[in-house]
């Protein structure tokens, strides 16, 4: 049967796949506009659509061997050229409301057909846990909250919570940040697991438990303090973008309730690590422990966190468009912001700020490309397509020496005459991926000189189009598309 996926083939006889059109990925805001355009000053955002994979070479098998009861077969393709149409838009500026965003135009109707359903990709995307045992977990934590209100430190640290609750959810309905939380990669599903130790752990009837936080996931052996960490770094990235947007559209009088937000986590963070529990350290504890400190703790509460400290889950900005943090109210000397282009921790952290690592860094910048993708999702939906097109032609990449893995299962073969086609995983490596826009060098006014400028130094952009083109040509292998399968196979019939 023929993937309605698949676009029609090129003379060459080499099918290629359709990628899914992307929404308006934000360049810049307050930009003088083209006077063709009834609004002086605007914001821009460039999107992608009608974007095609064409395998450039016949696929060339590498190695073949046992793999478990299957075989496993590693193959090149000599070239992947991506194609497809960009359009640069400008929308009038929004009014400066917290939750305001963008208007970006679609792209033609014969350009949207997506090449990839979600559910069909084979990355191990995490399923939401059970209503019951959201239910379970919710009604332990309603135990503690009950316990700790009888308490002044632990009536404070539910105070603290709750003034900052609607911040957090808001954060949890983010789609990018869900899959955070969730669990990604390695330790997809860790956080539910961790919920459920807890939940056995934590039981107020008991007398005696085990540490809490002696545990480790077994696929990929992080432990309980590590994802603990990752995750709270990862939030406070998030928490950071939200405030550094507050400050930036100047609400006068109104409090930043992420910078709040980021302050409070950070000092709840600072009274974890002094327990001797850090991201690599840990110091096992029990329930009756955790209520000892919590009851024991004399000491008074961290001061805000200063701008330099807060810019660290800023690093990456620059590699989304963003401008410089003093448009963020910002007075951060540029040695305590680092270089984006690296995960190493600065040189000169003082001791009083909260470590951040080099794998810190690495999941703040994971967190900073997810944010980037899911703005731009947001701001293209509630669009609702009015804008203005700027400019738009053609783009183009092409990424040399892909290679790929395939994994057959016992039963499957690659002779040409065979209807068995059980390839049970497949994995790609691509190399880094370069986009031409034809026609950029001529891009109109200051709008557009700006617009390039943001795009030259803009990385997250690529890689978000190659994880695209990857996730695709991963799914063609594994359903034997000619073209992007081994030698031999087709379609699964």
């Amino acid at each position: 049967m023929t993937d309605p996926n698949c676009a029609a083939p090129t003379p060459n006889g080499r099918t290629p796949v359709r990628l899914a059109d992307t929404p308006g990925y934000p360049l810049a805001r307050t930009v003088a506009m083209p006077e063709r355009l009834p609004y002086r000053s605007g914001a821009l955002s460039i999107r992608f659509g009608a974007l095609e994979v064409h395998p450039d070479g016949d696929p060339e098998e590498l190695t073949r061997e046992p793999h478990g009861d299957g075989t496993r077969i590693t193959y090149r393709i000599p070239a992947l050229a991506v194609s497809g149409r960009y359009a640069l838009d400008a929308r009038p500026d929004a009014v400066p409301e917290l939750d305001s965003a963008g208007n970006l135009q679609p792209l033609s109707d014969t350009a949207r057909q997506p090449t990839v359903p979600l559910a069909a990709r084979l990355a191990a995307e995490v399923q939401p846990p059970q209503p019951q045992d959201v239910e379970r977990w919710t009604a332990r934590a309603r135990e503690h909250r009950t316990q700790l209100l009888k308490t002044p430190n632990g009536g404070e640290l539910v105070y603290r919570f709750n003034v900052h609750n609607e911040v957090y959810n808001e954060l949890f309905r983010m789609s990018g940040v869900l899959q955070v939380w969730r669990g990604q990669e390695q330790e997809a599903g860790m956080t539910r697991q961790m919920a459920e130790i807890t939940w056995e752990r934590v039981d107020p009837a008991q007398k005696e438990s085990p540490p809490v936080n002696k545990w480790k996931h077994g696929a990929s052996g992080r432990s309980y303090n590590w994802h603990s960490f990752r995750v709270h770094h990862k939030l406070q990235a998030v928490l950071s973008f939200k405030a550094a947007e507050f400050a930036e559209k100047g609400l006068a009088g109104a409090p930043n309730k992420y910078r709040a937000a980021y302050d409070s986590a950070s000092a709840f963070a600072t009274k974890v690590i002094a327990t001797g529990n850090t991201r690599d350290d840990m110091t096992e504890m029990d329930q009756h422990q955790i209520y000892k400190v919590i009851s024991d703790d004399r000491g008074t509460p961290p001061p805000p966190v200063e701008d330099a400290a807060f810019a660290r889950h800023l690093r990456y900005a620059p590699l989304m468009g963003a401008g410089p943090l003093s448009e963020a109210g910002l007075d951060v000397p540029d040695h305590y912001i680092g270089s984006p282009h690296t995960t190493e921790p600065l040189a000169d952290e003082p001791d009083h700020w909260e470590p951040l690592t080099e794998d810190d860094y690495a999941a703040i910048r994971e967190m900073t490309r997810s944010f980037y993708h899911h703005e731009a999702e947001r701001q293209t939906a509630e669009a609702n397509g009015s804008g203005d097109v700027l400019h738009e032609g053609s783009c183009r990449a092409r990424l040399a020496d892909a290679v790929f893995t395939v994994v057959l299962g016992p039963d499957g073969h690659l002779e040409q005459d065979s209807a068995l086609k059980r390839i049970t995983d497949a994995r790609v490596e691509l190399p880094p991926l370069e986009l031409t826009l034809d026609g950029s060098g001529t891009w109109e006014g200051d709008a557009g000189r700006l617009a390039q400028e943001r795009l030259d130094s803009m990385a997250f952009l690529p890689e978000l189009l190659r994880e695209s083109v990857l996730e695709t040509v991963r799914y063609a292998a594994l359903t034997g598309v000619p073209g992007f399968s081994p030698n031999g196979t087709g379609p699964r019939t």
